[in-house]
């Protein structure tokens, strides 16, 4: 079932536009006469190329992976996002506020959760049958509006990344996404085997975090990271979505897509160093080219490594990778906008 980004006021749904025109006026009651707000849901879909994404689901030609087009086979598909705003045709930013639920949202953080532990996902740390493809949250009234362009971080913000997992309050408690009170979480878990390839009995793991961190006390949330890595994300609204108010929740979602972060590497070939796949570090070779389509520019400290496509000499820095999507303003293939 496919899941799309919109953007409601109560019970009218409501779309934006770049030309600077109005919005209607929302007919629907105000979630606070003293201070009105007006409730907004976006709407994620996790994708592989152009197939949506599922536990016990393969995939192979058109939406096969990596420069050799290897079939995939998921295991997990997770990511925390923060700091969402919407943004006037002016470039004003409006702050989402989140709906405190106790579950997926907490402070301004929300996890999107794609697994459901069926199919080989059972076999990732940590699975759940519950899975959460919305955030929701609240902007101030502010009349009849227009937005032109979404923006939001990938991952936990550095106040809450360094508390300990056991005692925190849910998103954040889940221990499949963290590492430890130093490094903190993990922002974007994506894991899966290619069939028949070099992971077919192991898995590849897209693990992005901070790196490079110290610190002594987890209460105090006081570690210090050289790598914070959090993308942003800035996306433009389709112009489909734009055209016609009432049709925005046929026209508009924010999709993440694993096949994109992959496009670079051979995944026939095994892996060059480090843990399987990209846990973020910067001597891994397979980083070089993940965390650069995560938006991230990055400095690969390892030993010189060659094959599969990931060729590299010490000490290069790696710029962020420009998606080619019309929806994609900073420079990251991860996420897009249809």
């Amino acid at each position: 079932m496919k899941k799309f980004l919109v953007i409601g006021i109560m019970a009218l749904s409501w779309g934006c536009a770049n030309t600077g025109d109005k919005a209607p006026e929302s007919t629907g009651t105000q979630d606070n006469q003293q201070n009105p707000t007006f409730s907004v849901t976006l709407n994620f879909q996790a994708k592989v190329g152009t197939a949506d994404f599922a536990c016990g689901s393969n995939y192979s030609g058109a939406n096969g992976v990596g420069t050799s087009n290897s079939t995939m086979v998921p295991r997990d598909f997770r990511f925390y996002v923060h700091d969402i705003r919407l943004v006037k045709s002016d470039n004003t930013e409006v702050a989402l506020s989140l709906n405190q639920d106790g579950i997926w949202q907490y402070q301004n953080v929300a996890l999107l959760d794609f697994e459901n532990g069926t199919g080989d996902c059972a076999n990732t740390t940590g699975p759940t049958a519950a899975t959460n493809s919305q955030v929701k949250g609240t902007i101030p009234q502010s009349g009849g509006v227009s937005f032109a362009k979404i923006r939001f971080r990938l991952g936990v913000p550095a106040s809450l990344n360094h508390v300990n997992v056991a005692t925190a309050t849910a998103p954040l408690n889940i221990s499949a996404l963290y590492w430890n009170w130093t490094t903190g979480y993990k922002f974007a878990r994506l894991d899966f085997r290619t069939s028949g390839g070099a992971y077919d009995s192991d898995t590849f793991n897209i693990h992005l975090g901070s790196t490079n961190c110290n610190g002594t006390n987890p209460v105090s949330a006081n570690a210090d990271c050289a790598n914070g890595n959090r993308p942003a994300v800035e996306l433009n609204i389709p112009a489909a979505a734009q055209t016609d108010l009432t049709t925005l929740a046929n026209n508009m979602r924010i999709v993440a897509d694993v096949r994109e972060l992959v496009k670079d590497l051979d995944l026939a070939v095994a892996d060059l160093g480090g843990p399987k796949g990209c846990m973020s570090g910067q001597t891994d070779p397979e980083c070089r080219r993940v965390l650069t389509r995560f938006g991230l520019q990055y400095s690969y400290t390892g030993t010189t490594q060659t094959g599969g496509g990931r060729d590299a000499t010490n000490n290069t820095v790696y710029a962020a990778v420009s998606g080619g999507h019309s929806s994609q303003v900073s420079a990251q293939s991860f996420f897009r906008a249809e």
